[in-house]
């Protein structure tokens, strides 16, 4: 998201005139910025966060800790870091991220590779748009 509010809403102007009326929202955006959109949802950020979290931080703490421990803290950590999560002040949206999360890691465990846990988390973010 630092990408897009960084970098290419000021190539379309400021955020005032990239949607002349919040109640058209996603309707006003131009199909350049939404095709951007979709590719960083359901491509850049699945592949980025999962091997960070997955490939890096999950593998290095099992090499140091036990497996079930390195799980808990990499999931921990991942959804601490979901800002969106953490707002909504929901034990149960926090405690479900920290499942899903957990799934990811033994995905990762029983293939033995970090494709699945990658579209996992795309078919996630996907399903969590459709019903957003």
């Amino acid at each position: 998201m630092q990408l897009f509010t960084k970098v290419l809403i000021p190539i379309f102007e400021s955020e005032q005139t990239l949607i002349p009326h919040p109640s058209n929202e996603l309707n006003a955006l131009p199909q350049l910025f939404l095709l951007l959109i979709v590719l960083n949802l359901f491509t850049l950020v699945p592949v980025a966060e999962e091997f960070l979290f997955r490939g890096v931080l999950y593998t290095g703490l099992a090499a140091i800790w036990n497996k079930p421990l390195a799980m808990i803290v990499t999931s921990v950590v991942f959804m601490a870091l979901h800002p969106e999560n953490l707002s909504s002040g929901s034990t149960l949206t926090h405690l479900g991220m920290v499942v899903i999360t957990a799934m990811m890691v033994v995905a990762r465990e029983k293939s033995g590779a970090l494709y699945v846990p990658i579209m996992l988390h795309a078919g996630f973010n996907f399903s969590s748009a459709v019903i957003s």
